[in-house]
């Protein structure tokens, strides 16, 4: 497969370790092959493949590939639209997310299938807000209204998906993140842009530790905020965290005076938890979770 022989060139064929290199380099060789081969079939072949080569050192490889997919399929279009139509959404999207409902990825619940199309329409609009950000083919970032674009699509996937990239470029303190939100209505979606728009914060922060003051000021934020903040925290910290090592951070966050104060330690625990399978193999899981208090060990069961 030649997916996996870009991963084998980038040195992690073998002996795997560290979860962010290796998920940017499956997410870029995934995206290079759809680009060439743009079709949904290929794309649910190519991703059980790998599922089945690899998940069992890369739980989330079938996921990571089915979101490269969708910068694949947007890229490839881009090959096709005429400059006259530059900076029309409609013409470079609509096809790309037509692709990512027609996956049928082989023996999965329909609960995987629904974030497997979920996955693969953020890719779409991962690429589309990097444009928007750098200024290509006719895009421009909106500060002031950066989900505008959203309320063009139906409600559903393709909403929320849209909702959840463009919330990755507002960034920032609680406050500001939070005041750019308080404009969507619906509360579901200001919590997901919230909480996005905060985990971005974390990767500048983490090296010094900075996730511990961004808690405190998100403290002074109304109650509502306060699982969104830690559940960005904990997301954040695994994300960008050292290689193999991220849950550690998480778990001393937890354990923290910063936590405990709101009341939801339970809740952050609960919250690393959820990310471990993302990250580790069951064996590994089982290890980690001797690690968690003893207060709070029976959330981590696997």
């Amino acid at each position: 497969c030649l997916f996996a022989l870009g991963l084998c060139r980038a040195g992690i064929c073998g002996e795997l370790s560290g979860h962010e290199p290796i998920h940017a380099v499956s997410q870029r060789e995934s995206a290079l092959l759809v680009q060439d081969n743009p079709d949904p079939d290929f794309v649910d072949s190519m991703c059980a493949l790998l599922h089945e080569r690899f998940s069992e050192r890369l739980p989330a490889i079938r996921i990571t590939c089915y979101h490269g997919s969708g910068h694949g399929f947007m890229h490839a279009r881009a090959e096709a639209v005429s400059t006259q139509r530059w900076g029309d959404i409609h013409a470079f999207a609509t096809e790309p997310l037509a692709m990512c409902e027609r996956m049928e990825p082989y023996s999965v619940s329909t609960r995987l299938k629904e974030n497997i199309i979920k996955e693969c329409k953020e890719g779409v609009f991962n690429v589309l807000v990097d444009w928007m950000a750098d200024g290509e083919y006719g895009f421009s970032y909106e500060n002031e209204r950066p989900f505008a674009v959203c309320d063009w699509w139906p409600l559903g996937t393709t909403h929320s998906a849209c909702y959840y990239e463009m919330a990755q470029k507002i960034g920032g303190p609680p406050d500001r993140v939070a005041q750019r939100v308080e404009s969507i209505q619906d509360e579901q979606l200001q919590m997901l842009a919230f909480s996005v728009g905060l985990a971005g914060a974390v990767q500048v922060i983490i090296v010094d530790d900075g996730h511990f003051a961004l808690m405190s000021r998100c403290k002074e934020l109304p109650g509502k905020f306060w699982k969104e903040c830690i559940s960005s925290i904990v997301h954040g910290l695994f994300e960008h965290g050292a290689p193999q090592q991220e849950y550690r951070k998480a778990l001393t966050f937890c354990a923290s005076e910063e936590v405990s104060q709101t009341g939801l330690s339970e809740w952050c625990y609960e919250t690393t938890v959820r990310r471990l399978s993302r990250f580790y193999t069951s064996e590994r899981i089982a290890l980690i979770c001797r690690e968690f208090p003893s207060d709070v060990r029976n959330l981590c069961s696997f």
